[in-house]
């Protein structure tokens, strides 16, 4: 009974100011919030209270706080009555936080005599646990931090029911969980039929609220002190830890509605995304029962198709008889794939391999090559990577730096290194006039003008597509090109890099698409045909010119972790196997003469249709307000991924392109192995979805 007292009379004094020296009043109104007490376990910092356990009498204990001046002692406290008092616990800010590192991972041994209490000094994103049930027996003792799969539980004076149910949070529950706390999607939806997490039954998982941080929060309790009759400071308010518990038309506060419906994309809301949940050939198949004929092969990726079960078996093999094994050792697998591209594949001049798993990799690493070259040679001042203004090479900070994809540099100028862009030939709209016959001509002799400008001594490599990717929506470089750059960079020591991550291994009906203009690049990167989608896998290839100066100089290549993975050589060997044996290569340049010929047919005259462009499977149809006179559509108006969504209703999926420069593009790179009526169903499906985002517009 004393020590109930003793509680009671704290209490009493809740709405006492403490005098700490550093913290003030936002300390105090998280501390004295109505009747509750938002305190969790935790590490380190300076506001700390401290129950002390009294050998002699282990049912009162003194509580004090730690300040930078000392040590104030704000009265005896019953630490069980304390417990007892508690009607819930609150994990902190660390909870199901993926980011947080080692040091926010410690446990609270049980036996330690201390048992840390702090209080946060801001009211930001919590999650709280219901409070127990009355007639529960209630734990008379703060429990030790739990591990829950590397984040914390921290509970104090709850039911150990309750505590141990929360600590043995299945995989169901930690997901939802996830989802709320990231997406703030609705998880007690959890489970129902439409949910992509699983399919098992509802389960109650903690809610997650947003509310008032750092100087609102203060706002708010100053305005309660101060008795002014504006908005009034409260528990729910101050304190989202307080609001999770009551009922939620009483919160006064609420997140704003999201969608996103998984984890899967943990930073950026979203839309509800597509269910796919298998595919064969050219067609995904959703959750719902639905059909989406893929005319893209996802981002211009699949060449064989989908559900090639051969090559699951050859991955699987592989993977079972090694797991993983450092780029600079060999495996059976990657012998076979290298011996494979150099038999079949491969320019004969390009001897020198280097995998990767990405195509923004693959590029990064190819550039770092071209100015090591160099620099192996001692000659540093050749460091600058020309690239053009229309184009795409990868994500990475120093891709985005060589490419001219404007949209994607927004907000990250200062980190993107300024290199220099030499004009991209564009047929469509030349600086000559429209499908004037030199815009090829004179577009090199633009990067010649830039290299002298530059400095020819200061520039390493010059990278750039065959033909356009989708940046420029398969923008055909003229004949006169590609022999006119070749020479240049001949001429002034300048190495050329190919970058072939969309158009490599047969996406033009040739191997690489180097070959429709007698290339003969220095460096050459592949990417995305070279698995078809069934395993992260890329490729640089260079020659014995490039490599040598490092192999003299002892220097190597770094290497990606997973570049050369054991899974993803077994399935690239086996899809290169698979198009060796189907004349595939043959096949994607017959396919894509018959979709030529139907776009042809359909959109040839489209008075929103400036151009229809590309080589084999690799088609780009670039759509504007006016096709005399060229018009773009604004920018706002979205044409592109209204022509997208418009393709989705009818149940095909096309790929967007585009950098500013050419505003509105749809890519169709359907796999090798499409069939006429699909085709016919493409081409159909498109102009139908043209028609309706411009007349939407």
């Amino acid at each position: 009974m004393e020590a109930a007292g003793n509680f009671a009379a704290l209490q009493g004094r809740r709405q006492r100011r403490l005098d700490l020296d550093t913290f003030g009043r936002r300390q105090q109104a998280l501390f004295d919030a109505q009747t509750r007490h938002c305190f969790h376990l935790g590490h380190g910092g300076t506001n700390r209270m401290f129950a002390r356990e009294d050998a002699q009498d282990a049912s009162v204990a003194p509580v004090e706080i730690e300040r930078p001046s000392g040590v104030a002692k704000i009265g005896r406290v019953a630490r069980h009555a304390f417990a007892r008092q508690q009607r819930q616990f609150e994990i902190g800010r660390n909870a199901l936080h993926p980011c947080r590192g080692p040091a926010a991972q410690q446990e609270v041994q049980q036996p330690a005599p201390l048992v840390g209490v702090h209080f946060r000094a801001q009211a930001e994103r919590r999650i709280v646990a219901s409070e127990p049930a009355q007639d529960q027996p209630r734990n008379f003792g703060p429990r030790p931090r739990r591990d829950l799969a590397g984040r914390h539980l921290a509970a104090i004076g709850v039911a150990r029911a309750e505590a141990r149910a929360f600590a043995r949070l299945d995989q169901r529950h930690r997901l939802a969980a996830q989802r709320e706390f990231i997406c703030g999607g609705d998880a007690d939806n959890a489970g129902t039929d439409d949910d992509d997490l699983h399919d098992g039954p509802a389960l109650p998982v903690p809610r997650f609220e947003w509310g008032p941080t750092g100087i609102k929060a203060a706002q708010l309790w100053r305005r309660q002190r101060r008795g002014d009759g504006k908005e009034r400071a409260s528990a729910e308010s101050l304190c989202p830890a307080y609001s999770a518990a009551i009922p939620r038309d009483r919160q006064a506060w609420s997140p704003p509605p999201m969608t996103v419906q998984t984890p899967l994309w943990p930073f950026v809301p979203s839309p509800r995304m597509v269910d796919i949940t298998h595919a064969k050939g050219c067609i995904l198949h959703t959750r719902g029962g639905g059909e989406i004929l893929d005319a893209s092969g996802g981002a211009i990726v699949s060449n064989i198709g989908h559900g090639r079960a051969e090559v699951g078996a050859a991955t699987a093999a592989a993977m079972t008889s090694m797991s993983y094994a450092v780029p600079p050792f060999l495996t059976p697998e990657r012998t076979r794939l290298m011996e494979r591209l150099r038999r079949a594949w491969l320019p004969p001049h390009l001897t020198r391999t280097w995998l990767a798993s990405g195509g923004s990799e693959a590029v990064d690493a190819a550039c770092r090559l071209a100015v090591q070259h160099f620099r192996a040679r001692g000659n540093t001042s050749r460091w600058k990577i020309v690239g053009r203004d229309i184009s795409y090479h990868g994500t990475t900070l120093f891709t985005l730096g060589i490419a001219g994809h404007e949209a994607r540099k927004r907000g990250f100028e200062r980190l993107i290194p300024d290199m220099p862009l030499a004009p991209t030939p564009y047929a469509l709209r030349s600086p000559l006039g429209r499908h004037h016959p030199d815009f090829d001509i004179a577009a090199a002799d633009a990067f010649e003008a830039l290299v002298l400008r530059e400095g020819p001594e200061t520039i390493a490599a010059f990278i750039a597509e065959p033909i356009g990717g989708s940046s420029g929506g398969a923008l055909m470089p003229g004949p006169r090109y590609w022999p006119r750059i070749q020479e240049i960079c001949k001429r002034h020591g300048i190495l050329l890099i190919i970058d072939e991550v969309m158009t490599g291994f047969g996406r033009t009906g040739k191997a690489f698409a180097c070959a429709h203009f007698d290339i003969a690049p220095d460096i050459l990167v592949s990417g995305k045909g070279l698995a078809g989608g069934y395993a992260p896998i890329v490729g640089v290839f260079a020659s014995e010119e490039v490599v040598a100066p490092l192999a003299e100089g002892g220097q190597s290549l770094m290497f990606y972790t997973y570049g050369g993975h054991p899974g993803a050589c077994a399935a690239a060997d086996k899809v290169l196997q698979i198009m060796e044996e189907e004349d595939l290569v043959a096949r994607a340049a017959a396919r894509g003469r018959a979709l030529a010929e139907r776009l042809e047919a359909l959109l040839g005259q489209h008075p929103n249709v400036a151009e229809i462009r590309g080589e084999g499977l690799l088609r780009g149809i670039e759509i504007v307000r006016d096709r005399e006179t060229l018009e773009r559509f604004p920018e706002s108006a979205a044409v592109t991924q209204r022509v997208i969504g418009a393709g989705l209703k009818r149940g095909v999926f096309f790929y967007g392109g585009g950098t500013g420069a050419i505003r509105d593009i749809v890519c169709l790179g359907p796999a090798f192995i499409v069939s006429d009526a699909e085709l016919d169903r493409m081409a159909e499906t498109l102009k139908a979805a043209i028609d309706e985002a411009v007349a939407a517009v």
